[in-house]
Order: C-alpha cells, then sequence, then structure tokens
C-alpha cells in the first residue's frame, strides 16, 4: 500500500476590482521531503504564517518594529516580509513549542492592531 502524506495550502488576494495582489503556496510532502533538512524546518518543529492585507503606511510601521530573528538557543526563528502590490505583509515563524509560535503571532498581533488601530490586542483567553 503507497502511503502519500501532502498538505497543500494556497492563498490569493485581490483587489475589489479584481486586480491581482499576491499569491502565496505552500506544499509540504514530508515522505518526500524530509521537515527536518537544513532549509526547510532544520530543528524546528512548528510552523506559523500570518498575512496582513493593509495599506502600505501601516505595512511599512510594523515592518519597521516587528524585526527578524533566528534565535537557536531559545529555539525561535521569526520575520515579515513586504507582499508584493503594497499589499501588507506576510509574518512567519519558526519554533521548536507551540507556546514560542503563539506567542511571537500574539506580538506580532499586537504590533499590528496598534498600527491599525490605536488599540491594544485582548489579554489572552486563561483557557487557551
Amino acid at each position: 500500500m503507497l502511503r502519500r502524506t501532502l498538505l497543500s495550502l494556497a492563498t490569493t488576494a485581490a483587489r475589489p476590482g479584481g486586480e491581482a495582489l499576491f499569491s502565496e503556496r505552500l506544499v509540504i510532502e514530508p515522505l518526500q521531503n524530509p521537515m527536518r533538512q537544513s532549509g526547510v524546518m532544520d530543528g524546528f518543529e512548528v510552523f506559523g504564517n500570518v498575512v496582513l492585507c493593509t495599506p502600505a503606511d501601516h505595512a511599512e510601521r510594523i515592518h519597521a518594529r516587528i524585526g527578524a530573528a533566528v534565535d537557536l538557543k531559545e529555539g525561535v526563528a521569526f520575520g515579515a516580509c513586504r507582499l508584493p502590490n503594497d499589499a501588507g505583509l506576510v509574518f512567519k515563524v519558526l519554533g521548536r513549542e507551540t507556546a514560542q509560535v503563539r506567542a511571537k503571532v500574539r506580538e506580532f498581533w499586537a504590533v499590528a492592531r496598534e498600527e491599525i488601530t490605536g488599540a491594544a490586542i485582548p489579554a489572552p483567553f486563561f483557557w487557551r
């Protein structure tokens, strides 16, 4: 019996008039391409991906604040990139544990919400 594991994600955004802004595709086939190899996940176990569609001025302020880092001792790597056509940002996180990735995504959300709306994010739910 042939066993195949495949994850395929595609994200596309367009302006209300139909003009394409960007497309992102992620294909993971761990049986064909080992996830722990360098250039893929290396020693990381958890992946987080956030796409933020926002005007260019917001995106620039958020990008300036969020930074990027690879901290092998703490087991986390993260960074934001500008999307094409001034569509916003994509923020990616790798971590050894789910909690690390969730914390970085929450930090990104806090910066984005503050820059865009001027409001803080809600306190975390204690049961999550």
